[in-house]
C-alpha cells in the first residue's frame, strides 16, 4: 500500500511539473509578445504625435509605457510562480507568498495610473477593459476610470498570499509534529 501511495504521489509531481512547465513557457511567449506589442504601441505612438502641448502627449505615452510594462512584469511574475513550481519546490514558500503579493501590489498601481491617466489625458482611457467609472450628474463623459478587472486580481492575489501564507504556517506544525 505504501508503494502504490509513493508511486501516485510521484505521478502528481511529474503532472505538476509538466503542467506547470507548459504554463511558464506560455507566459513567457506571451510577455514576449506583449513586450512587441507595447514597442509598436510606442512607436506609433511617437509618429502620431497630434500638434500640441508635447509634454502632456509625451507624458500620456510614458504612462501608458509604465501600465503596459507593469502588466508584462506581472505576467513574468506568473511565468516565475510556475518555474518555481516545475522545479518541484514547496509552493507555499515565504518566497512565493511574497511574489504574489508583489504582483497584486503592481496592479494595484496599474489601477492608480490608470485612473490617473484617464482623468488628466482623457484620450488615454483603455477601452475594452471592465471599467467602473464615476459620471456627473449633468451628463457628459466619465470623470474617473477605474479598472475594476485589475482591482478584483489584485484582490484574488493578495488574498492566495494569505492562503499561502498560512498552507506555510500548517506546514511547519506538521513538520514539528512529526
Amino acid at each position: 500500500m505504501i508503494n502504490q501511495d509513493v508511486i501516485d504521489t510521484e505521478a502528481s509531481l511529474n503532472r505538476v511539473k509538466r503542467i506547470s512547465g507548459g504554463i511558464r513557457v506560455f507566459l513567457l511567449v506571451l510577455a514576449g509578445l506583449l513586450a512587441i506589442l507595447l514597442a509598436v504601441k510606442v512607436w506609433v505612438a511617437f509618429l502620431e504625435l497630434p500638434d500640441g502641448n508635447i509634454a502632456q502627449d509625451g507624458m500620456s505615452i510614458l504612462l501608458m509605457a509604465v501600465t503596459d510594462a507593469i502588466i508584462i512584469a506581472c505576467v513574468l511574475i506568473g511565468s516565475d510562480v510556475f518555474a518555481t513550481l516545475k522545479k518541484g519546490v514547496d509552493p507555499f514558500s515565504r518566497r512565493q507568498s511574497r511574489i504574489i503579493r508583489v504582483a497584486a501590489c503592481l496592479l494595484l498601481v496599474d489601477l492608480v495610473l490608470s485612473a490617473f491617466g484617464a482623468s488628466a489625458f482623457p484620450w488615454f482611457a483603455q477601452y475594452s477593459e471592465m471599467t467602473v467609472g464615476m459620471t456627473p450628474s449633468y451628463g457628459e463623459s466619465t470623470l474617473i476610470n477605474v479598472n475594476a478587472g485589475d482591482l478584483i486580481v489584485a484582490g484574488i492575489l493578495f488574498g492566495l498570499s494569505v492562503v499561502f501564507d498560512y498552507a506555510r504556517y500548517l506546514q511547519e506544525l506538521s513538520d514539528e509534529t512529526l
